[in-house]
């Protein structure tokens, strides 16, 4: 529990106000991002998303929209995650790159874990969309369900078009977009900030990979990815802790994204490999296989940890 509490109550109480600051951080500079974001389009693009939001849905059919989509998103991504988590170390009195992690050097051992997991959570990752895909509600909340599925829908086509492209730009582009950009900021916020947060008031390094698994999942808005988009986040919390560096977890979430980003570009899809087909099911025993060399991984991870101190101070 956090040291200088002397009860459960005033670190509950630290824990709560310190954790407004962060949610309040997120909001305002969500705004801010945002608004910028718009002048910057304006700018570049002559689009104003604000005088005519209905642009926003231009992007299928406008290049220049969707563009312009992905210049507002990198914004509102840094604004809404990168800077909250480089400032929030402030609010608590410690030291940003040891608190954030950014300095540690982890052993070999946790990069080579990090990419054997790239590899052996698909498997498991695409059972879990197909368990979360037949989610369904009471019948009674029909209504609800057909809007959270249409939500759903609208979200699935902006991300197949914000992957989409012909050329090496448009993959690169789509790289740093989609892969590079997300994989740095949600890192920072979720794992650098979040969950070192958690473990820092209450000292439960478990609870504190669950809890911010679960927001980093709901904080996408995407209820049928919410499981496999959660049981991503343990993974990468495990990887973060044992590791004591954010930067395996960094590249396991880059190129969790980027293989959505080569397999697209690629059309990887339509090739005679089933395996990179959306619709593609895993047999029992390549589930089973992945959860057990997911399990073995953080297992050796823990066994191999590398913890790294909260250190008080500018």
């Amino acid at each position: 529990m956090l040291e200088n509490t002397s009860t459960p109550g005033k670190a509950v109480l630290f824990f709560l106000t310190r954790l407004f600051i962060l949610g309040g951080m997120v909001l305002f500079f969500s705004t801010v991002s945002y608004l910028v974001g718009v002048y910057v389009c304006k700018l570049l693009f002559g689009f104003d998303f604000i005088a005519n939001p209905n642009l926003l849905n231009e992007y299928e059919t406008n290049p220049y929209v969707l563009n312009a989509l992905k210049v507002l998103q990198v914004i509102v991504s840094i604004g809404a995650m990168l800077i909250p988590a480089w400032l929030f170390p402030k609010a608590i009195e410690q030291q940003r790159n040891s608190f954030l992690q950014l300095t540690a050097k982890p052993k070999p051992l946790f990069w080579l874990a990090a990419a054997l997991f790239i590899v052996v959570n698909i498997p498991l990752i695409s059972w879990l969309v197909d368990i979360n895909a037949q989610f369904k509600l009471p019948e009674s909340m029909a209504a609800l369900e057909a809007q959270l599925k249409a939500t759903e829908e609208v979200a699935n086509r902006m991300t197949k078009a914000f992957i989409s492209g012909n050329t090496i730009n448009d993959f690169l582009i789509n790289l740093f977009v989609v892969a590079l950009v997300p994989a740095i900021a949600e890192e920072l916020l979720f794992r650098g900030a979040l969950q070192r947060f958690i473990t820092f008031c209450f000292g439960n390094a478990h609870a504190a990979i669950l809890s911010a698994a679960i927001i980093f999942s709901a904080f996408h808005g995407q209820v049928y990815g919410f499981l496999p988009r959660m049981v991503l986040g343990v993974l990468l919390g495990y990887i973060f802790a044992y590791s004591g560096s954010i930067w395996p977890a960094m590249l396991v979430h880059f190129m969790n994204n980027a293989i959505s980003v080569l397999i697209t570009h690629y059309k990887l899809d339509q090739t005679e490999w089933a395996i990179f087909d959306e619709s593609y099911h895993f047999p029992v025993y390549a589930i089973v296989l992945s959860i057990v060399a997911c399990v073995s991984l953080v297992y050796l991870m823990h066994r191999n940890q590398q913890q790294q101190p909260f250190e008080h101070g500018a």
